[in-house]
């Protein structure tokens, strides 16, 4: 499960260095994960701040879709 965990904060962390680098300051993206608290982690080491989250059930599994700002 670690090496799952592992691989998975290297893609929420090449994908979010990539939307720094892509976005504008106040530019804005969207995205959906399981693991809230990584993405929140991750989210904040690149500056972005979560404008808001909405919970959704896919399949029986909780998800939570973030809207986040580039500051």
């Amino acid at each position: 499960m670690l090496s799952l965990l592992g691989g998975l904060a290297n893609f929420y962390d090449s994908l979010l260095r990539a939307l720094r680098e892509v976005l504008r300051d106040g530019s804005s993206a969207v995205f959906i994960t399981v693991r809230k608290s990584l993405a929140r982690k991750i989210l904040a080491k690149y500056g972005f701040r979560i404008m808001s989250e909405r919970v959704v059930e896919q399949g029986g599994i909780w998800s939570s879709i973030f809207k986040v700002v580039r500051e």
